[in-house]
């Protein structure tokens, strides 16, 4: 698959169906033009009006995609750099974003490709086009820069449209360490962004990769400088790498590395006003005092309902409005649904040191982000309580409906390394196993494709879980069903590929064992 076509194909298969059917009939057939043979090297849609589909969420945030042609810094854990060479992706222009069929009232748009965000503000065009999108909507845009574009000109052009929220890519408040970092020849500019930010009142938040070369004293001093420009929140990211990354990569141990990480960082949650949240949170969880899957408070947001009211990190929510917590996803439904509600008052309660504590949250107009959730915005974080995604547990009551329909015997489970814990503690807790006549294996693919060290099940492939069904029936019995996670293929307009592009029942043709898919939401940290 050419990287022209690849991204496109995920969301929009039937670009590629046409493709393969053109150059099928050009083998047989050619093409004339005033007589004269024409070679045919591509086609286009005629009419675009025939492509927009309704879809469940439409946010301006889609029209951000794929604005800028690359990136203007080269930074040693740069995920596109580990990710095979014909994952191609394809950028928009201004004319694009002008003509796009976006229509917001009618919930509809263009179909998606998958439209590298690279960085925004390499684009020359990025303020125009940013002023475009405005025209068609004044929700809230969310976009993520390493900041070396964000001049003091650019942010007062930022501050004149409204409504944006940046996630600036810092890495480090050092000059000398960022510059190494991300092969930055102008650090100061990032680094002195974020004050510019503040005086301008842009909402924005700070993210930084911890990598072996830097001292996690400077990362510990970064995170401290972010909070005190005043941050919405301190985002780390554990790094990883793959295969392709090269001598970049440094081969690290990843656990034994994201261990000295969260151990050297956590204290800090603590003592800073911002909240510090660490992705994969699933690996952070065990550290906590809390148990697995539990809807413990990781950050309070600055002014948020949730600090007037009273609530700490390590809470742990119990009940809201009245309603019985059973898990962590189940905690944060409840609090996106009062806000949906629109309700001005909110009822929480906790356990804190023992004790049964509740509060009561009033929301306020004016703090949006206490307020605001989209599949844009994942990290929103209802009346500033700050809770990570989590494991639903009628993933389970599904997974056995799933096996009782089928009839079978025999099923394998892909789960992950991060998942599993969770996994099993809500298995120890239900009754999936009462009246279940199968014996149910859960294994944990290797990624095969991407290599390296990378764990998160959203990033398997078809021939990852190819491979791991054949191993499994090597050594244990001929699975008659194979049960897997519909976030292993995206969600995009429905057509459940995978992030190479290919569609999950090429698994079934390849291994001859019938796949089920068992929803279940992406994991966003």
């Amino acid at each position: 698959m050419s990287n022209a076509y690849r991204d496109i194909y995920v969301s929009e298969p039937r670009i590629g169906m046409i493709k393969t059917l053109l150059e099928e009939l050009l083998r047989v057939v050619e093409l004339e033009n005033d007589g004269e043979p024409v070679k045919v090297n591509g086609f286009r849609l005629r009419d675009l009006q025939d492509w927009v589909v309704k879809l469940p969420s439409v946010t301006p945030n889609m029209l951000l995609q794929g604005l800028a042609p690359g990136c203007n810094a080269s930074c040693r854990f740069c995920y596109i750099k580990g990710t095979p060479p014909d994952w191609g992706f394809s950028t928009r222009s201004l004319t694009s974003v002008k003509d796009e069929l976006y229509d917001e009232e009618a919930g509809q748009a263009l179909f998606w490709s998958l439209r590298q965000w690279y960085e925004p503000f390499s684009s020359p065009d990025i303020c125009e086009c940013l002023a475009l999108i405005r025209q068609k909507s004044d929700q809230w845009l969310y976009i993520t820069t390493n900041g070396r574009g964000l001049t003091e000109a650019v942010i007062d052009q930022l501050a004149e449209l409204g409504n944006i929220f940046l996630t600036v890519s810092l890495n480090s408040a050092n000059p000398a360490i960022r510059s190494e970092l991300m092969r930055d020849p102008t650090p100061e500019v990032a680094i002195s962004s974020l004050g510019h930010l503040r005086r301008r009142g842009i909402p924005f938040a700070v993210s930084h990769v911890p990598w072996p070369s830097v001292p996690l004293s400077d990362l510990r001093e970064s995170i401290l400088f972010a909070d005190e420009a005043g941050a919405e929140s301190v985002r780390v990211s554990l790094p990883g790498y793959t295969k392709y990354n090269g001598d970049d990569a440094g081969w690290f141990d990843i656990q034994q590395y994201w261990t000295q990480v969260v151990r050297a960082i956590l204290p800090l949650r603590y003592e800073i006003e911002a909240p510090l949240v660490i992705y994969p949170y699933l690996f952070e969880e065990p550290f906590g005092p809390a148990p697995l899957n539990s809807a413990r408070i990781v950050g309070i947001g600055r002014d948020s309902p949730a600090k007037s009211a009273g609530l700490q990190i390590d809470d742990v929510i119990v009940a809201v409005n009245g309603t019985p917590v059973i898990s962590r996803p189940h905690a944060r439904d409840l609090l996106w649904k009062a806000v949906e509600s629109g309700a001005n008052v909110v009822h929480c309660t906790v356990t804190r040191d023992g004790e049964l504590l509740d509060f009561v949250l009033e929301t306020a107009p004016t703090q949006f982000r206490y307020l605001s959730g989209t599949p844009d915005n994942p990290y929103g974080s209802p009346f500033g309580i700050y809770l990570p995604s989590g494991f639903r547990r009628q993933t389970l009551t599904l997974l056995k409906r799933a096996i009782r329909e089928a009839g079978a015997r025999c099923v394998l489970v892909p789960t992950t390394q991060l998942m599993k814990p969770l996994l099993d503690k809500a298995l120890s807790e239900s009754d999936f196993w009462r009246n279940l006549d199968a014996e149910v294996h859960f294994v944990i693919p290797q990624n095969i494709i991407l290599g390296g060290a990378i764990i998160m099940g959203d990033l398997l492939t078809n021939p990852d879980l190819i491979a791991c069904i054949e191993d499994f029936k090597r050594t244990n019995c001929p699975p008659d069903l194979v049960c897997l996670s519909s976030s292993i293929f995206t969600p995009v307009m429905g057509w459940m590929r995978d992030v190479n592009g290919h569609y999950y029942k090429e698994i079934e043709r390849v291994t001859g064992v019938p796949i089920r898919i068992i929803p279940h939401e992406i994991i966003t940290w």
